[in-house]
């Protein structure tokens, strides 16, 4: 076996030091592939999770993909929102699709797909604050009765201790979020341009802008009705109040008279003698 020159041994310095100054660039893309080969297999885990209603397993699924995903940010933050409207948290839901409609690719497809599960999120809060509106609306309504008889509230009543007028102000305030809502949910959807869908999406998307026209009036209605009420049951209960006073003073009179008319009977029709 020859001995290498030096020009060989200086070649073979050289490629063990190239393959040593590689190494990190051949790590990195192993340890890259490894990572986007996991990240799959926890997306398509979630997803299948989500598809058999297993919300919070999903979730935790999205929420590692939120944080570790490097190509498609966008893609996690929506499947969180998307997971958390359908396990009835649109609270949640708009948080993190604002937050995905903010990093999502501006083409109109996938813009469209954010904003419509936006919007239905923000549909769904509308809902849960129109219905609290109308609970409140039959607090108040039982309550004033218990106000306008002058009885106090019995025991565990949900509305606490809170006065008629404090029920409906409250109303009021949820059927104005509600109607903000609504509001937004039908600009979301506005957003969406018709060439990014297909006929029959057009369709579910004009269906659906209807739906909320008929949601803001609702919560417009109960909003306003809310307003009135206070008015109304003052004034009933006081033209009550007076008529019942009205209704005393005429009985006390009545008797004082009676009485003065036996007095008079008695004076007159006596014989004078007292009974002991």
């Amino acid at each position: 076996m020859s001995t290498p020159t030096p020009l060989e041994r200086r070649r073979r310095v050289r490629r063990r030091w190239l393959v040593w100054a590689t190494l990190p660039v051949w790590l990195g893309v192993f340890l890259f592939g490894l990572h986007l080969a996991l990240m799959n297999v926890v997306a398509a885990t979630a997803r299948g999770q989500y598809a058999d209603g297993q919300i919070g397993s999903a979730v935790v699924g999205f929420t590692w993909l939120k944080s570790t995903d490097p190509v498609e940010r966008w893609k996690a933050p929506f499947d969180l929102g998307t997971t958390f409207t359908k396990g009835e948290d649109p609270l949640l839901g708009t948080f993190y699709l604002a937050d995905a409609l903010e990093i999502a690719p501006e083409d109109p497809t996938t813009q469209c797909m954010v904003l419509i599960n936006y919007a239905i999120a923000l549909e769904m809060m509308g809902d849960q604050e129109l219905a609290d509106a109308q609970t409140r609306a039959e607090w108040a309504a039982e309550a004033q009765g218990y106000v306008d008889a002058g009885d106090a509230y019995p025991p565990g009543v949900p509305w606490g201790d809170m006065t008629p007028e404090e029920i409906r102000a409250e109303g009021r305030e949820f059927a104005a979020w509600a109607q903000r809502d609504y509001d937004a949910a039908t600009e979301a959807r506005a957003s969406c341009e018709p060439e990014g869908q297909s006929e029959e999406e057009q369709q579910q998307n004009s269906d659906s802008q209807e739906r909320l026209e008929d949601k803001q009036q609702q919560a417009q209605d109960s909003e306003e009705q809310q307003q009135e009420e206070p008015e109304d049951g003052s004034e009933q209960a006081e033209e009550e109040k007076r008529q019942q006073e009205l209704q005393e003073r005429n009985e006390e009179a009545q008797a004082e008279a009676e009485r003065q008319r036996q007095e008079e009977q008695g004076d007159q029709g006596g014989s004078g003698t007292k009974n002991w």
